[in-house]
């Protein structure tokens, strides 16, 4: 009778001829991606674009495989994202993405949002990862004229205090 507490070797169980099975544990890993950047808010002003760039991180213990990059653009914004197709990435390691966003020639002032998405695989199971939010804000471009009309006001009002000031000093 076996012992069950006893772990027996491959010529114990030769010797009582027994039957045995060699298992095998192989580790799978997992895949896991990071999408980084040094920033995630732009300003821009009407006809400006938006450029960045990613760094898309392996920080599992899997190879990643056909990582693509996408981005979710608000609407009428044109993006691209170069290049639009990682390969393969080694655990460890890392890779740059370009993301370009572009508004429409008349975009509103006011802020804006654009998701990137990621989609790899590992072992041909897809990996799971979290959609970054780029926030956009477009401001307003500054008119030469009005800055300037603006500034002549504030000069001729403060003028007049001064020379309305000094005449009724002198009465």
């Amino acid at each position: 009778m076996l012992d069950r507490e006893r772990h027996y070797t491959a010529s114990e169980l030769d010797r009582m001829n027994v039957s045995y099975v060699r298992l095998e544990l192989v580790p799978r890993g997992v895949g896991r991606i990071q999408v980084r950047a040094t920033n995630f808010y732009h300003e821009l002003k009407p006809g400006e674009n938006v450029q960045m760039q990613l760094t898309v991180y392996n920080d599992g213990t899997r190879r990643l495989d056909n990582i693509k990059v996408q981005t979710d653009p608000p609407v009428n914004w044109v993006s691209t994202v170069t290049p639009d197709l990682l390969e393969s990435l080694m655990p460890g390691k890392e890779a740059v993405v370009t993301v370009s966003l572009s508004p429409p020639q008349e975009v509103n002032v006011g802020d804006y949002e654009a998701t990137i998405k990621t989609e790899s695989y590992a072992s041909n199971k897809k990996v799971e990862s979290e959609d970054k939010k780029i926030k956009i804000h477009v401001t307003a471009q500054a008119s030469f004229f009005g800055t300037t009309l603006l500034v002549l006001l504030m000069v001729g009002i403060l003028t007049g205090v001064v020379v309305f000031g000094i005449r009724l000093n002198k009465r």
